[in-house]
């Protein structure tokens, strides 16, 4: 499938740890809904292996950088190139990347490969991304002008405006053409 923010990777089909397609992935009772949950930590080894079959196969280096509810965030070094790999719970965000960059002029990161099932080595679906230079916007909060802070809130407020104007019909995730949960595959 031709992907509009990157560059698809042909990957060879991986065998699937366990037979268990849900190994990875537990949904637990939250108080008005059902969340998903991790099972297992996924590892720096099974994300090297699987860097390794998209071809970035020679002196990579794989570090954890943070993690929020849904998604672990890994910085990929290979070469001279520092990439970020989102390993998350499942949620396929790259078509959804994809609107926003057509829908908004939002800086995002170009995504040079992923896996929207947990059939790879690692075990949950992933995105390959570049890294995105900058710091984050509470860092450097108190340090800003008035005059930065009412040009940064009026520019969010755009972006936020260009999203409503463009709002979808349903809720739910948005997938890639073609794909659906149930068949998506390596890309």
């Amino acid at each position: 499938m031709d992907n509009p923010l990157g560059t698809a990777v042909d990957e060879p089909e991986l065998p699937p740890m366990s037979s268990d397609p849900f190994r990875s992935l537990r949904w637990k009772e939250d108080l008005f809904d059902l969340i998903p949950g991790w099972t297992y930590e996924p590892d720096i080894i099974s994300i090297e292996k699987t860097m390794e079959a998209i071809h970035l196969s020679t002196e990579i280096q794989v570090k954890f950088l943070t993690q929020g509810g849904f998604n672990k965030i890994y910085k990929v070094h290979h070469n001279e190139e520092t990439y970020i790999m989102r390993v998350s719970l499942p949620v396929q965000p790259v078509a959804t990347l994809d609107w926003v960059c057509r829908m908004t002029d939002t800086p995002l990161p170009k995504v040079l490969a992923w896996d929207a099932t947990r059939n790879s080595e690692i075990g949950f679906e992933w995105i390959l991304m570049a890294e995105v230079p900058g710091k984050p916007l509470s860092d450097l909060w108190r340090s800003l002008s008035f005059a930065v802070k009412s040009n940064l809130v009026r520019r969010v407020a755009g972006l936020c405006s260009s999203l409503w104007k463009n709002q979808l019909e349903m809720i739910g995730n948005i997938y890639p053409p073609g794909t659906t949960p149930e068949d998506s595959a390596s890309n």
